[in-house]
């Protein structure tokens, strides 16, 4: 306990003497003490005389063996029907309230464990459930991108002294907590977006920091389109070629690769994307591969002539690619069934070069030719 003399007292008498006292209670204990034992005096004096006291140790002992008295013989009360129903009962009341009123008690308190809040509460056993939370927000409809706006976020566990608040990459200006649950911001103008339609908001305490909120931005310009691509592109990704097996005398179970005519109507078709809907007249096309690691080109020797802004490999083009690719794999040896490279798809790349000047080089271009 700390006790002090009253203020006025001082001031109006310039000396320490006995008189009313300022209380202060200032308990400190960990947080796993499930109960508190108080031992409290008190004595009685009157306003008129404050250093005479009514009541002392040595009557409050008087008084408490008689009220212990009238508590222990009250049970032997035989004539209690002599007088009106529950009359005795009432006076064995009030002598527990006379039991009360002695100076000296002993009361025995449940300590107040609370771990959703902090700040106000004096005993807390943990922090896991203190983190911050944002569920939304009031006072405008969005986040303005011309002026400063005002916003009341909402949540819950906002911290009085330590609660940070960061708008769309900025942090958020004059922060007035008007309580754990509402906190009043100003948003400035040049928040970040995201996307070009809203701001996230963040709240952060000692605690923690809570999630995203999406606020919507209001009078934001909506993002450019993206400028039309520009380049080569086909219309089916996966070509298919036949080719036949060339046995070799001698070498069991070993071949070389051979080709057959492509299908009636195979072709591959390029098309071409211009920003300005012109496509080069004509263009240079080869394509790569790859085989044990080893790249090789295959050349169309004539360029393709473009019509209806696509360029055609027809069915005779497609016929030397494929031999000039068996040609080139048939240099790295005799093949089994297990080392075909035709057994599945040969990715490979189309490149095309436009011819006309002032165009962009060589625009690559993934193409499958399963066979």
């Amino acid at each position: 306990m700390i006790g002090g003399p009253n203020r006025s007292q001082l001031l109006r008498d310039r000396r320490l003497e006995p008189g009313p006292r300022e209380c202060v209670a200032l308990v400190m204990m960990p947080s796993f003490v499930p109960y508190v034992t108080m031992d409290t005096v008190g004595y009685w004096f009157g306003l008129a005389d404050p250093k005479h006291k009514v009541l002392d140790h040595t009557q409050a002992l008087r008084l408490s063996r008689t009220v212990q008295t009238l508590k222990k013989c009250g049970p032997g009360v035989t004539d209690a029907a002599c007088y009106r129903d529950g009359e005795f009962e009432r006076m064995l009341r009030r002598v527990e309230q006379l039991e009360a009123r002695l100076p000296g008690q002993t009361a025995r308190f449940q300590v107040p464990v609370l771990n959703t809040l902090g700040g106000f509460e004096m005993f807390s056993n943990g922090t896991t459930d203190l983190a911050p939370e944002l569920y939304g927000w009031y006072g405008a409809p969005g986040v303005s991108a011309k002026t400063t706006t005002t916003l009341f976020l909402v949540g819950d566990h906002f911290s009085p002294l330590h609660t940070k608040v960061i708008v769309g990459n900025k942090p958020a200006g004059n922060p007035k907590m008007l309580s754990r649950q509402v906190i009043q911001v100003e948003v400035p103008a040049d928040a970040v977006q995201l996307g070009g339609t809203h701001v996230t908001a963040h709240l952060a305490t000692p605690y923690g920091v809570t999630r995203d909120l999406l606020i919507p931005m209001v009078g934001a310009t909506p993002p450019a389109a993206p400028a039309p691509t520009e380049g080569f592109a086909l219309k089916a990704d996966t070509v298919t070629v036949g080719y036949c097996k060339a046995r070799v005398t001698g070498a069991e179970g070993k071949f070389l690769l051979g080709v057959t005519a492509p299908p009636a109507g195979a072709k591959v078709v390029i098309t071409w994307d211009d920003a300005l809907g012109v496509a080069p007249k004509m263009a240079q096309v080869r394509l790569r591969f790859e085989y044990n690691k080893c790249p090789f080109e295959v050349v169309i020797p004539d360029p393709l002539t473009e019509k209806d802004g696509a360029y055609t490999v027809d069915r005779t083009a497609l016929k030397l690619v494929t031999e000039r690719v068996a040609m080139t794999l048939n240099q790295f040896g005799l093949f089994t069934d297990a080392t075909n490279p035709f057994a599945g798809e040969l990715p490979g790349t189309v490149i095309v070069s436009p011819i006309d000047p002032g165009r962009d080089p060589d625009r690559p271009t993934p193409v499958h030719l399963p066979v």
